[in-house]
């Protein structure tokens, strides 16, 4: 049977790190959208995969907004 989807396609998520210019995280969310629309990922699992694609301050900027928002309920 043939697939007519491409949910079995190999696609590598692009990285996100420290740049400050607006075209790049642009250019990486368009990137991220289409992928998570290809993959058929849910809110959740879209979610998951942006967040394992932050790299240096992108990351380490997640992982206080996280902490941040714990301590405030």
């Amino acid at each position: 049977m043939r697939r007519d989807d491409l949910k079995d396609l190999r696609i590598e998520a692009p990285e996100f790190d420290k740049s400050l210019k607006p075209a790049d995280y642009l250019e990486w969310v368009q990137a991220m959208e289409r992928i998570i629309e290809i993959k058929g990922y849910s809110r959740e699992k879209a979610f998951k995969l942006a967040v394992l694609k932050l790299k240096q301050y992108a990351s380490l900027w997640y992982e206080n907004l996280k902490r941040t928002r714990a301590l405030e309920g």
